[in-house]
């Protein structure tokens, strides 16, 4: 997979992505969210992946879709409380095992 810039230049400024994702993970842990220092620059790097792949963004997509709320405020868009998140959760835990030699497709 490849692998995301460590630096970033944006308007004569230089990002380091490491240090804004221990920003994140700290800052997402005192809210009870459990964010791997890693998250930022795993979520580059996939991106990276699906457009040299020539693939959209499904990263964002999905993203988007569980963040967007229904007209009505049911639910988002892409359903947190039913069919398909099961499938797609089963599929992210499915194919991130750690010893992928266990895993048969």
């Amino acid at each position: 997979m490849p692998n995301a810039d460590k630096e970033t230049e944006t308007d004569d400024q230089t990002i380091d992505i490491d240090s804004i994702s221990m920003l994140l993970s700290k800052n997402c842990k005192e809210i009870g969210l459990d964010v791997p220092n890693n998250f930022l620059q795993l979520s580059a790097s996939v991106m990276i992946n699906l457009r040299e792949n020539n693939r959209s963004n499904t990263v964002y997509n999905l993203v988007l879709g569980i963040a967007t709320m229904r007209a009505d405020g049911s639910d988002s868009c892409f359903p947190a409380k039913r069919m398909p998140m099961g499938v797609v959760q089963y599929a992210a835990s499915f194919f991130s095992v750690k010893d992928h030699n266990k895993v048969i497709a």
